[in-house]
Protein backbone atom coordinates (compact mmCIF):
# COMPACT_ATOMS: atom_id res chain seq x y z
CA UNK A 1 0.00 0.00 0.00
CA UNK A 2 1.05 3.65 -0.63
CA UNK A 3 2.02 5.79 1.98
CA UNK A 4 -0.02 9.14 2.12
CA UNK A 5 2.14 12.50 1.99
CA UNK A 6 1.92 14.42 4.25
CA UNK A 7 -0.53 16.73 2.58
CA UNK A 8 -2.79 14.30 2.34
CA UNK A 9 -2.29 13.43 5.81
CA UNK A 10 -2.76 17.17 7.25
CA UNK A 11 -5.97 17.68 5.43
CA UNK A 12 -7.15 14.39 7.12
CA UNK A 13 -6.02 15.79 10.13
CA UNK A 14 -8.19 18.43 9.41
CA UNK A 15 -11.00 16.64 8.57
CA UNK A 16 -10.80 14.37 12.04
CA UNK A 17 -10.70 17.76 13.81
CA UNK A 18 -13.70 19.69 12.32
CA UNK A 19 -15.93 16.78 11.36
CA UNK A 20 -15.09 14.11 14.01
CA UNK A 21 -13.87 16.34 17.22
CA UNK A 22 -16.09 19.21 16.19
CA UNK A 23 -13.11 21.71 16.71
CA UNK A 24 -13.56 25.46 15.63
CA UNK A 25 -10.91 27.69 14.81
CA UNK A 26 -9.32 29.12 17.77
CA UNK A 27 -10.24 25.84 19.45
CA UNK A 28 -7.62 22.76 20.39
CA UNK A 29 -7.98 19.22 21.35
CA UNK A 30 -5.66 16.58 22.67
CA UNK A 31 -3.34 14.48 19.94
CA UNK A 32 -4.98 11.43 21.57
CA UNK A 33 -8.47 12.35 20.98
CA UNK A 34 -7.26 13.62 16.97
CA UNK A 35 -5.37 10.06 16.65
CA UNK A 36 -8.26 8.18 17.74
CA UNK A 37 -10.57 10.16 15.34
CA UNK A 38 -7.81 10.70 12.30
CA UNK A 39 -7.88 6.60 12.64
CA UNK A 40 -11.12 6.76 11.60
CA UNK A 41 -10.62 8.58 8.50
CA UNK A 42 -7.97 6.53 7.51
CA UNK A 43 -5.17 8.17 8.74
CA UNK A 44 -2.10 5.95 9.50
CA UNK A 45 -0.11 6.67 13.16
CA UNK A 46 2.51 6.71 11.42
CA UNK A 47 1.87 9.06 9.12
CA UNK A 48 0.01 11.51 11.89
CA UNK A 49 3.50 13.13 12.79
CA UNK A 50 4.11 14.11 9.36
CA UNK A 51 0.87 15.70 8.94
CA UNK A 52 0.58 17.67 11.80
CA UNK A 53 4.12 18.88 10.80
CA UNK A 54 3.23 19.89 7.62
CA UNK A 55 -0.32 21.67 8.87
CA UNK A 56 1.70 23.33 11.02
CA UNK A 57 3.85 24.78 8.32
CA UNK A 58 1.15 26.01 6.57
CA UNK A 59 -0.48 27.45 9.57
CA UNK A 60 -3.34 25.29 9.78
CA UNK A 61 -2.62 24.72 13.47
CA UNK A 62 -0.89 24.93 16.43
CA UNK A 63 1.54 22.06 17.10
CA UNK A 64 1.91 21.53 20.46
CA UNK A 65 4.10 18.10 20.39
CA UNK A 66 5.64 18.10 23.50
CA UNK A 67 2.45 18.95 25.48
CA UNK A 68 0.25 16.64 23.16
CA UNK A 69 -2.38 19.08 21.62
CA UNK A 70 -3.17 21.08 18.61
CA UNK A 71 -5.25 24.33 18.35
CA UNK A 72 -6.74 24.78 14.76
CA UNK A 73 -6.39 28.00 12.92
CA UNK A 74 -8.54 30.43 11.03
CA UNK A 75 -6.79 29.03 7.89
CA UNK A 76 -6.92 25.74 8.87
CA UNK A 77 -10.60 26.21 9.37
CA UNK A 78 -10.96 27.59 5.63
CA UNK A 79 -8.98 24.71 4.76
CA UNK A 80 -11.07 22.13 6.10
CA UNK A 81 -14.38 23.22 4.35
Amino acid sequence: MAQATPEQTARAVLQALVHRVRVRAGQGALIELLKNRAEAEGVDWFDLSAGLKYAAGRAWLVYDERNGWVRLTDAGWLASQ
